[in-house]
């Protein structure tokens, strides 16, 4: 990055520039955290909601790209505070896992000085501090990542029993959670159903404008018949109710994890 010296290779990539302070490019902190949203969208969210202040809490820059270099990039540069924050507020391991490394290379940092005028011994006593304190961040990032892989795990150990508990409950728990937590809970929905119809080859409005008339026919009474939905369609039919509950067991991996 231009004006930027690398300083780590960890997690994500942390910078330096002429005042000594370190930076993390925004674009690599999306990526890593896995967010849902384009980085231009993500990234103005949390500048917006958070109150982040350009140049203060970060800068842009602008880079040239295309093959003809005349497309103009964006790049968001952020100070450590604010890439701590944002990680933190995206509550899920991946977020936590990154705040922690973050936390852990300012303060081996903070603790380094300039040896130029120590004495050799002196100089041979910082430089074993040095190797015993990357030794100390090297244990905590795989601390911090066997701590994350379990928590996944948890997460995937869950879905596994969806079949043991009642399984509309358990759906509608997982999309409910994974929608509030991203904000998006109506197209959480709207997804789960649209993958359904793909993988059963089947139209829900159809089938269940077909219960409603079995229903009618059967003697339900009207409140019965409008309160009729896709989950009732889904639980007439054993198929369905399977690839639905292996759908939504594979969208709260994605996004609840």
């Amino acid at each position: 990055m231009n004006g930027l010296a690398l300083l780590e290779t960890g997690l994500v990539n942390i910078y330096q520039n002429d005042k000594q302070e370190r930076l993390v490019d925004g674009r690599e902190l999306h990526e890593f955290l896995g967010v849902g949203k384009d980085f231009t969208t993500w990234i103005k969210d949390r500048i917006e909601k958070y109150n982040f202040i350009n140049g203060f809490d970060y800068v842009v820059t602008f880079t040239k790209t295309g093959e003809r270099q005349n497309v103009t990039r964006h790049d968001y540069i952020l100070k450590m505070d604010m890439a701590k924050e944002i990680s933190m507020v995206e509550n899920n391991a991946k977020g936590r896992l990154v705040r922690k490394y973050f936390i852990e290379v300012e303060k081996r940092y903070r603790q380094m000085v300039d040896t130029s005028s120590l004495s050799p011994q002196l100089q041979m006593f910082n430089q074993m501090f040095q190797a015993m304190a990357n030794l100390e961040l090297e244990h905590n990032k795989m601390v911090q990542e066997v701590a994350a892989t379990k928590e996944q795990v948890s997460t995937i150990k869950e879905t596994i029993t969806a079949r043991d508990e009642d399984w509309r409950s358990d759906v509608t728990r997982k999309i409910r959670k994974i929608g509030f937590k991203n904000g998006n809970y109506e197209e959480i929905i709207k997804e789960s159903y649209k993958f359904l119809e793909e993988r059963a080859g089947c139209k829900l409005t159809i089938r269940l404008e077909n219960l409603k008339q079995r229903m009618a026919l059967e003697g339900a009474t009207k409140t019965a018949i409008n309160k009729a939905n896709y989950l009732d369609v889904i639980e007439a039919d054993k198929r369905l109710t399977e690839i639905y509950i292996n759908i939504v067991n594979q969208l709260y991996v994605k996004y609840a994890a």
